[in-house]
């Protein structure tokens, strides 16, 4: 075969129209599929923004309590605080030393448009050079 026939040149028009045509749907909803992540995660600050805010809040809570806490124990006897109520205190005061850390959501990586070496399957030569 020194030539492509007719009818495989006409294939080779029929699938670089396909192959186009798909790479092209497939990068349009690419950007519509991005976009409306976008759109979305914007929807989510809102929401992000409440919670932090309820942190913030139960943070200030936990602090508080825990100073009263800290207030009451140093207030009590070596002896008290060495022995066993002293001991059960100072664990529960433990467990009030913590803190929430604030949350983070940021926005998801786009997808990039695919490439697809059209040209390349395009350009293919029809017939043998001389």
């Amino acid at each position: 075969m020194k030539r492509l026939s007719k009818k495989q040149q006409e294939r080779h028009e029929e699938l670089l129209v396909q192959l186009t045509t798909a790479r092209d749907d497939l990068n349009q909803a690419i950007i519509h599929f991005n976009e409306e992540v976008s759109k979305l995660h914007g929807d989510l600050a809102p929401k992000v923004t409440a919670v932090n805010e309820a942190i913030t809040l139960v943070n200030a809570f936990v602090e508080e309590i825990h100073g009263d806490q800290e207030c009451f124990y140093d207030e009590r006897s070596e002896k008290w605080q060495e022995n066993d109520a002293g001991q059960a205190y100072a664990d529960w005061m433990g467990e009030w030393e913590m803190s929430i850390d604030e949350l983070e959501l940021e926005e998801p990586t786009p997808f990039d448009e695919v490439e697809i070496d059209v040209e390349t399957f395009e350009n293919l030569s029809q017939e043998v050079s001389s």
